[in-house]
């Protein structure tokens, strides 16, 4: 009876575990649907599109993207996408060369603005970060709940140029993770088992372009991204 017992006791910790747990999708937390669309700053009461001031890593020296498009004018292609909603923020200029800082989301299940020589497109379901030569391009989550968290995503190159993007996972101040990616490159996945964290606390993922040896084009990175509470 008394292992009986602490068996039942057990099982209902561990169902309780489970109901308590949370998770925060990128993707289903900005547009369940094409119809249904939520891009909005504080997502599901966690996520923010945000720029830097410089190349610095400090969060007080970020800020939110102002301005908001839908349908996008894509900074990689320059064209107007249908189905694709976008925040920029502070144009950089370079002679004739005008590059906003931006946040692009696809809300459609379909790959849209693909160009096969130079764009890999805006894929399904999937948010694209462009930084530029003197800015960060950031998605912030901001953490609703005082625990441990599981992160898992990846960053992607949406360019077929030879250039390089590092992105980063910062908590504040704090790089918990980096990578690097070249043209061609399929990904940089995100894997960070346990991380703790307080309310109010933020992660940050970070798009960083430091190449302008290709004529200061954007060179955007996909990023898909899941934080789950594990305890």
């Amino acid at each position: 009876m008394k292992n009986l017992f602490l068996a039942l006791f057990c099982s209902v910790l561990i169902l309780s575990a489970a109901t308590c747990a949370q998770t925060w999708n990128l993707a289903k937390d900005l547009g369940q649907t094409s119809n249904q669309i939520s891009f909005n700053q504080g997502s599901n009461q966690a996520w923010y599109f945000m720029e830097s001031a410089t190349l610095v890593h400090d969060p007080t020296l970020y800020r939110f993207m102002t301005q908001y498009l839908g349908p996008c004018q894509s900074s990689a292609s320059g064209d107007m996408v249908n189905g694709v909603g976008c925040w920029h923020g502070t144009e950089s200029t370079i002679g004739d060369v005008h590059l906003h800082t931006e946040i692009a989301f696809n809300f459609t299940n379909e790959l849209l603005d693909a160009k096969d020589d130079e764009f890999a497109g805006y894929k399904p379901r999937a948010a694209l970060l462009t930084a530029t030569w003197e800015r960060l391009a950031i998605i912030a989550w901001r953490s609703p709940i005082t625990g441990v968290v599981r992160v898992d995503g990846e960053f992607g190159f949406r360019s077929f140029k030879a250039a390089g993007v590092n992105w980063y996972v910062d908590k504040g101040g704090t790089t918990v993770t980096w990578g690097h990616l070249f043209g061609g490159d399929c990904c940089g996945p995100v894997k960070i088992g346990r991380v703790p964290i307080r309310k109010g606390e933020v992660l940050y993922f970070i798009a960083n372009d430091l190449n302008t040896d290709q004529g200061y084009t954007a060179n955007p990175l996909d990023l898909r991204m899941e934080i789950t509470q594990v305890r």
